[in-house]
């Protein structure tokens, strides 16, 4: 799905959905192409452009970032379940909880040297070259 195909079906979902369920309609015509183009296609399309197994690809691109995100979510859960904010000088407590967490797994996954650490990705283990690119910017005078 390229981006035209994803606008055009974006557009036709969003037409289509935002009567019967309103804005909620509208969100969900533009969830259903994105989710589409990047959880099924842009994983395919990558691994077979480099030459990645889509297990090794999905290993390594979403589990610790689910690692990271299943104790903030526990907590997030537990706290909506024992107390429920009604006010800003409620919810702080609460935000400052869940950041901590959240805070404390970033910090195990960067001592731990997990953040940082890619294995080799290819197929045959066989890593590919990687050279530096050099970007060229250009200015041009402003027009008085």
């Amino acid at each position: 799905m390229g981006g035209a195909d994803r606008r055009i079906s974006n557009l036709i979902l969003s037409i289509l959905l935002v009567r019967p369920f309103g804005i909620k309609g509208d969100a969900v015509g533009t969830a259903i192409p994105m989710l589409g183009t990047f959880l099924l296609f842009m994983p395919w399309h990558l691994c077979s452009r480099l030459g990645v197994r889509i297990t090794t690809y999905v290993r390594e691109a979403y589990l610790l970032p689910l690692m990271l995100c299943v104790p903030l979510a526990s907590v997030l859960l537990l706290m909506q379940r024992w107390f429920i904010p009604h006010t800003y000088r409620q919810i702080i407590p609460q935000l400052l909880i869940a950041g901590s967490v959240y805070g404390l797994g970033l910090g195990w996954a960067y001592w731990s040297d997990r953040v940082l650490r890619t294995n080799p990705l290819a197929a045959g283990g066989v890593s590919l070259p990687l050279e530096p690119v050099a970007a060229v910017a250009e200015n041009f005078p402003e027009e008085a």
